[in-house]
């Protein structure tokens, strides 16, 4: 028989997938997520979240960057600010 079906692993045991070596595990908000992780407003931890799943952790101030740039698109697009008071990421 083939050996792929012959071993032991399913995807959900990983077989075939990278592995997360960052953060605290799987959907862990733990380890590197830039500088200055534990400041900031809720939207400044979900855009670091969010770049630490897809596996490309950035600096706090990138971070930034991007939340910013969410809160000007929702201002412009609905007319209305975010209701998440703004706070800068140190």
């Amino acid at each position: 028989m083939n050996d792929f079906y012959d071993n032991n692993t399913t995807a959900a045991d990983g077989a075939g997938y990278p592995q997360q070596t960052t953060g605290a595990g799987a959907g862990g908000m733990g380890g590197s997520m830039g500088v200055g992780a534990g400041n900031g407003d809720a939207l400044d931890k979900a855009v670091a979240y969010g770049e630490n799943r897809a596996g490309h952790p950035m600096s706090g101030s990138t971070t930034e960057k991007i939340s910013d740039g969410i809160r000007k698109g929702f201002a412009k697009l609905t007319g209305k600010d975010i209701p998440i008071a703004d706070k800068e990421m140190r």
